[in-house]
């Protein structure tokens, strides 16, 4: 029983890890996007921005 303890105590912590390296990455992303439209260089994917919106309408609430 004390193997399958340690086990989950590793599982546990690499999900930790992965999360929180997820949350940098996202905020990294975001970051840049900002400095991109600061600088008046970011262009918006129009055709990926209304496939999103559509996509979103047809789910619902």
């Amino acid at each position: 029983m004390n193997e399958e303890n340690d086990l989950e105590e590793i599982l546990k912590r690499l999900i930790d890890e992965l999360s929180k390296e997820e949350e940098e990455v996202r905020r990294k992303k975001i970051e840049e996007i900002k400095r991109l439209i600061a600088e008046g260089k970011y262009n918006v994917p129009v055709e990926e921005l209304v496939e999103s919106i559509l996509r979103k309408l047809k789910k619902g609430p």
